[in-house]
């Protein structure tokens, strides 16, 4: 059984490109990766992935959080809609220029999520 900290770092393992480095300016790279790490997850090993996505969401890294939200929408993970709220709710607060894009980009997965 896979723990939350070797979960974490599979999620991490599909970020980093073959110098070590991070694949973030590669997203669909890294979109394949993080979807074959769902799809060959099983059991309780799931259960401890969705811990490790869940961490992300609540991460204040961007990065994170953006990855974290890929993986929400594209396993459909409706245990995370309380997380997702969470932040459309601080978007919806939020007074950077971005704030109504983010709360928007939210909201259409909190729908997506409800479906």
């Amino acid at each position: 059984m896979m723990t939350r900290e070797e979960a974490a770092q599979r999620l991490y393992s599909c970020r980093a490109g073959p110098d070590g480095r991070g694949d973030d300016r590669e997203p669909g790279l890294v979109f394949e990766r993080l979807r074959a790490l769902y799809r060959n997850t099983k059991g309780r090993d799931l259960t401890t992935l969705n811990e490790a996505i869940r961490s992300w969401l609540q991460s204040s890294d961007e990065t994170d959080q953006f990855y974290a939200l890929f993986m929400t929408v594209e396993f459909k993970i409706t245990e995370n809609r309380d997380l997702v709220q969470r932040l459309m709710d601080e978007a919806e607060t939020g007074t950077g220029p971005g704030a109504p894009y983010r709360w928007a980009k939210l909201n259409r997965i909190l729908a997506k999520l409800s479906d």
